[in-house]
């Protein structure tokens, strides 16, 4: 019980001026534990029988300097403890004069069970050490928690990442699961990998998903092996199992017009942006396709990042997550890019010092660029942008595309005009080529640009075939 009162500071012990205090202290300790407590006074009178310790038993042992004030307290907290787990049986305790027993029920995964015994203090005794040992057993959403939150704990993790795991966390280990139901201590290879494979096989999972399944799962395990809750090794077992590519789900890959902007929708999108340029977020939307920052760097950059009309800072970025007391949604500043290449000076096209001015006009004071009307001091989220530029794209007549596609476009009309490399790189925040070109860069020409350029292309092999045709021909 909290009302117990400990006995924080007894370390001298048998003195004359420590004695009366600590007999007080102890007085106290078990006045107010009798009032508090969550059992009746018949199963305190059980306890005591338990412990074979009494409150005059305790206070005669200790006047007598058998034992020291510091084994009083212990005792005391052992019997504090078993209260507790007294508090966790929720299940009628009663007496029944023809049996002469004393009966209870403990939980069990089938149901209750039922349990007795001639003593009331044996039955107590009972529900007790089952507690104890169900304390004991931890499951994988024990170590889940802990895991995670000693990741956030030593700042290994943000508070979105947080948000992340759990929500994978809830979506694939159920409490109910016959793997969430393992103790941990029973672990091993094969209900591991009848569990990874049913998982992916009841949710389609694409090799994506199925990262972020394994990112929890492998944490988790790894983090109980280390806390020795379990002697399995989840590490050793993940790089020998074997998974067919065919288990996974394959979704059709987006066309090329679906990921970029053409030419001629990136004209209609700026037309309309520039002719609304009275609201911040279009305008916002207009510098996203002449820089390529990501939507959330957007959102948080300051007029502090912009350093001239040639160049701009990313520093920050939009963080998400859901608080994890009150489980609201949180929007706010993350105190760095989403990875180290995310640090980066971008260089500004021309183009760019008229719409910097254009949004300083409309927000000359503010501490973000893009702040927002009905509280200065606040960022317009990337939600906000990504809605504005839905409208925009509904405005034009053109699909509906997220910011993201913005980016990818700019990546892509950089590669169009030959910027080199290591530009690309730099200015996209990046690392990696390979997955720039791959993920990043399309053919943002239309259908009968590209049908020219085939066309073009095969009319010379024809043509040379036709001609070596005609001089076999004649030579017969």
């Amino acid at each position: 019980m909290e009302s117990y009162i400990y006995l924080l500071a007894i370390r001298v012990e048998n003195t004359p001026s420590f004695h009366g205090n600590g007999l007080k202290m102890i007085n106290a300790r078990f006045s107010n534990s009798d009032n508090s407590c969550d059992t009746s006074k018949n199963l305190m009178s059980a306890l005591n029988e338990i412990h074979a310790i009494t409150k005059e038993n305790l206070l005669k042992q200790a006047e007598s300097g058998e034992i020291t004030y510091e084994e009083v307290g212990r005792q005391i907290d052992i019997m504090k403890k078993d209260n507790d787990y007294l508090g966790k049986h929720t299940y009628e305790i009663w007496y029944n004069n023809k049996t002469d027993y004393w009966y209870t029920y403990l939980p069990g995964q089938n149901g209750r069970r039922q349990i007795k015994s001639r003593k009331k203090s044996g039955l107590i005794q009972k529900i007790i050490k089952f507690y104890k040992e169900e304390e004991k057993k931890l499951y994988f959403r024990d170590a889940f928690y802990e895991w995670l939150d000693r990741k956030i704990r030593y700042k290994e993790i943000t508070e979105s990442s947080y948000t992340k795991y759990e929500n994978t966390y809830k979506r694939f280990f159920k409490h109910d699961d016959p793997f969430c139901m393992t103790i941990l201590a029973d672990m091993n290879d094969d209900i591991v990998e009848e569990f990874i494979r049913r998982t992916i096989a009841d949710n389609n999972l694409t090799k994506k998903a199925y990262s972020d399944f394994r990112i929890v799962l492998k944490g988790t395990l790894s983090y109980a092996k280390k806390e020795k809750y379990t002697t399995y090794s989840i590490s050793s077992f993940l790089l020998d199992l074997d998974l067919s590519d065919r288990i996974f789900n394959v979704k059709e890959p987006k066309r090329d017009e679906e990921e970029v902007f053409s030419v001629e929708e990136e004209k209609k999108l700026l037309d309309y942006l520039w002719h609304h340029s009275d609201v911040i977020e279009n305008l916002g939307l207009i510098l996203a396709l002449e820089t390529g920052v990501r939507v959330g760097e957007l959102a948080t950059l300051h007029w502090s990042d912009v350093l001239s009309e040639d160049e701009i800072r990313i520093s920050s970025t939009e963080t998400v997550y859901r608080d994890r007391e009150t489980h609201d949604r949180v929007i706010a500043e993350g105190e760095k890019p989403k990875t180290a290449a995310g640090y980066r000076y971008i260089i500004l096209p021309e183009s760019s010092a008229q719409t910097l001015n254009a949004i300083r006009a409309l927000n000359p004071r503010g501490k973000y660029v893009f702040a927002r009307k009905d509280s200065p001091n606040k960022f317009v989220s990337a939600r906000m942008f990504n809605y504005y530029l839905h409208k925009a794209c509904e405005a034009v007549g053109i699909p509906p595309r997220s910011t993201h596609k913005m980016r990818k476009t700019y990546a892509t009309a950089l590669a169009e005009q030959n910027v080199d490399e290591r530009t690309i790189l730099k200015q996209m925040g990046h690392t990696n080529i390979a997955v720039t070109k791959s993920a990043y860069i399309r053919n943002r020409k239309n259908k009968e640009y590209t049908k020219a350029l085939i066309s073009d292309a095969r009319s010379v092999n024809v043509s040379a075939s036709k001609d070596s045709k005609a001089i076999k021909g004649n030579q017969t």
